[in-house]
């Protein structure tokens, strides 16, 4: 008699005992799987595509509003930018290799109007503090229109007994050209938006590029114009010629509307960030010339070094650039760029430091009372390299403390070259 543990177990086979089976007669297969179709799948791919660009264009419409709407932003903000120069000179933006500060962020200049102007804490005190530590010998300053007028008259002097050529790697410029380029000139002058002429474009590539140059009267550029070429200049010259290019048209425009409007058209600060495409160019022709004439005022020194701050450049540019800094003749503005450049935080070769530290304690018999720009560039070299001071640099610079003092600055000098290195870790 079969108990219910019996009944229970039978019910809880999963098959049937082998005998049975093998004697049952044979049966058909387990019918496969259903596949979709080749068609059916090529028609959902299909589907899939379609909806994918579908998405796809949705975000680059909603990109392009984004675009739209930061450039209606821009041109609200600065009425007199207008826009891009030339299309056909690249479409790279000039906010790029930033160093991660927006134009927002930066307190050191400020900019209203299409131009900009020195931050408002820059007092006429400040200035003044500045301007008695430039060169008492320094040479009378010249504008570009006198620098342009003597090349002028250096060539018709030079071109009385000599042959026209046709080639434009002669010594004489053929007719054809001087009108050609008096013509490009004459449009430059106008300039706001839109293509350049080809003329222009074709500049760069000639021998005598230099003496042409002249022809079109650089002096007479519009802001816009001093921009586009800057562009054209940058890309297609040598770091010689580029350096060249810097040095005699876009410093002297720079300082010249800083001279005669005390702030910086935007054209121009847009052309002084895109030479720093060519940093070994812009810096021996645009940062170390300016530097070195002993006549560089700390509103032109805020201004110009504010777009240097927004840009990354290589170590190895800027160290040799503030070894030579360091080296100068101080003048007062110098500060600002030493301190600008050790705010990038850059690896220095101990040359480099040695020789900073030396600059500053060159100041430790100074009687004049010294600008806060040179104290801030001092307690950004302290805060940055202080581990990399000798103990007895460190002493001195301590010395130099008190004797060079401010009522907010000094005490934070103090208390970075003590602290200890152990204490850190």
């Amino acid at each position: 008699m079969k108990t219910k543990t019996d009944k229970k177990s039978s019910k809880q086979l999963r098959h049937a005992p082998l005998g049975n089976e093998m004697e049952k007669p044979a049966g058909k297969l387990r019918p496969p799987k259903q596949r979709k179709d080749v068609d059916d799948e090529d028609e959902d791919d299909k589907m899939e595509a379609d909806e994918l660009e579908a998405k796809i264009y949705l975000q680059a419409k909603d990109q392009r509003k984004e675009v739209n709407s930061a450039t209606s932003a821009r041109e609200e903000r600065w009425p007199n930018a207008g826009e891009e120069s030339d299309s056909d000179e690249g479409s790279e933006s000039d906010e790029e290799l930033e160093d991660g500060e927006d134009a927002d962020d930066n307190d050191m200049v400020d900019i209203d109007d299409g131009y900009v102007m020195g931050a408002a804490g820059l007092t006429e005190a400040e200035e003044a503090l500045v301007d008695k530590f430039l060169h008492a010998n320094r040479q009378e300053t010249r504008t570009l229109a006198d620098i342009i007028m003597d090349k002028l008259q250096e060539k018709k002097e030079d071109a009385l007994a000599q042959a026209r050529t046709e080639e434009l790697g002669g010594n004489e410029i053929p007719p054809k050209v001087v009108e050609v380029y008096t013509a490009v000139g004459k449009m430059l002058a106008h300039y706001r938006s839109g293509k350049l002429p080809k003329a222009l474009k074709m500049l760069p590539h000639l021998k005598n590029w230099e003496q042409v140059l002249w022809l079109t009267r650089p002096d007479e550029w519009s802001p816009a114009a001093t921009y586009a070429s800057t562009r054209i200049f940058a890309s297609n010259l040598n770091e010689k010629m580029a350096q060249r290019f810097l040095n005699l048209v876009l410093l002297e425009k720079c300082r010249d509307d800083i001279r005669n409007n005390r702030k910086l058209n935007y054209y121009y600060y847009l052309a002084i960030r895109k030479a720093l495409y060519k940093p070994s160019a812009f810096y021996k022709g645009f940062l170390l010339p300016l530097a070195q004439s002993g006549t560089c005022t700390l509103r032109e020194a805020t201004i110009i070094g504010s777009a240097l701050s927004k840009l990354s450049i290589p170590g190895i540019h800027s160290a040799a650039v503030l070894l030579r800094l360091a080296e100068l003749n101080y003048s007062g503005s110098t500060s600002m760029f030493i301190k600008i450049l050790l705010n990038k935080k850059y690896a220095l070769p101990r040359r480099v430091i040695d020789a900073l530290v030396t600059h500053f304690l060159s100041f430790e018999r100074e009687s004049r009372v010294l600008p806060v720009v040179w104290h801030q560039s001092l307690l950004v070299f302290v805060q940055r390299y202080k581990f990399e001071f000798s103990p007895s640099q460190r002493d001195r610079l301590k010395n130099l403390a008190k004797v060079q003092q401010h009522y907010q600055i000094t005490a934070e000098v103090v208390r970075e070259l003590s602290t200890d290195k152990k204490l850190t870790a």
